[in-house]
C-alpha cells in the first residue's frame, strides 16, 4: 500500500516482483507458511489442526474435519489469489492519466521491511524449532503441570486431501490471475453477455462458462433474453384462483 501510494486496488497492481524484492520474497514466505507447505511453521500446525478435527467418534468428526479441508484449499485460493495479482503477472500500474493518479512503485525503507524480514524468518523456521524435544506442548509444564496426551489417531482425508486441495487452490489462482489477464476494472455486462450465439447469460456475467441456450433462462430476463429474437416467447401468467380474492 505504501509503494503503491496508499492505493489498496489490487487490480492495478501486478509485477511488482522486480521493484519490491524483499517484500516479494518476505511475503512469499509468509504465503508458504500459511498454505503448510513443509517446513514452513503453518505446517507444523495446520495439518495437526486438520487431524484433531476427525478424531472423534460417529458423523460430528466428518463434519468438522471437512469443514476443515474446504478451510484450507479456500485459504491456499484467496491467499494465492493476493501473491500473484500483487507481485506477477502484466504490470497495472496507474499513470498520470488516471484519475487515482500516477504512482511509481518501490521498495520500502528498513523501517518497514526489518520487521517483514523479521516475521518471515519466524514464518520459515519457528514452527520447526519449537517441534525439537516437543517443546510447544511442554513450555508451559512449569506452570500447568505435566499431562498424559495421546497422539490422535490419523484418517485418511487428513493425511492426504489437506496438500492435495492446497495444490488445487494454488493452481486455480494461478490460472486466474497470472495465466489469464486481470481487468483493470471489473467490466459492466455487455449486450448479450459475451455469449454465443443462441444462448443467453444465466447472470448478468461475462464468463462464458455462465451461459445458457435461450430456452433455458431465469426469471427476471436479462435485457439481451427479453429483446434477443432466439428466446421463446413468455407464457401469459396464470389467473389468480378465485379463493386468492
Amino acid at each position: 500500500m505504501h509503494a503503491m501510494g496508499d492505493q489498496v486496488n489490487m487490480r492495478r497492481f501486478g509485477g511488482l516482483r522486480g521493484a519490491m524484492a524483499i517484500t516479494w520474497a518476505t511475503m512469499g514466505i509468509g504465503w508458504l507458511a500459511i498454505l503448510g507447505v513443509p517446513p514452513f511453521s503453518g505446517f507444523w500446525s495446520k495439518d495437526r489442526l486438520i487431524e484433531a478435527a476427525f478424531v472423534g467418534e460417529g458423523p460430528k468428526p466428518w463434519i468438522l474435519g471437512t469443514i476443515a479441508l474446504l478451510g484450507a484449499g479456500l485459504t491456499a485460493f484467496y491467499m494465492s489469489r493476493l501473491f500473484f495479482m500483487i507481485f506477477h503477472g502484466k504490470q497495472r500500474w496507474t499513470t498520470k492519466d488516471d484519475l487515482e493518479g500516477e504512482v511509481h512503485p518501490h521498495e520500502s525503507g528498513w523501517l518497514m521491511t526489518l520487521p517483514l524480514i523479521v516475521l518471515s524468518v519466524f514464518s520459515a523456521g519457528l514452527g520447526g524449532l519449537l517441534t525439537h524435544n516437543n517443546m510447544f506442548v511442554t513450555w508451559l509444564e512449569p506452570v500447568t503441570g505435566h499431562a498424559e496426551h495421546g497422539e490422535p489417531v490419523r484418517r485418511p482425508p487428513s493425511s492426504w486431501a489437506p496438500p492435495a486441495l492446497v495444490v488445487v487452490g494454488v493452481l486455480v489462482a494461478w490460472w486466474m490471475y497470472v495465466r489469464r489477464p486481470v481487468p483493470v476494472v471489473l467490466q459492466p455486462p455487455t449486450p448479450g453477455g459475451g455469449c454465443p450465439q443462441g444462448h443467453v447469460p444465466r447472470t448478468p456475467s461475462t464468463r462464458p462458462w455462465l451461459c445458457a441456450p435461450a430456452r433455458d433462462w431465469s426469471w427476471p430476463p436479462t435485457p439481451s433474453s427479453a429483446t434477443s429474437s432466439t428466446a421463446p416467447s413468455r407464457v401469459p401468467p396464470r389467473a389468480p384462483a378465485p379463493w386468492a380474492a
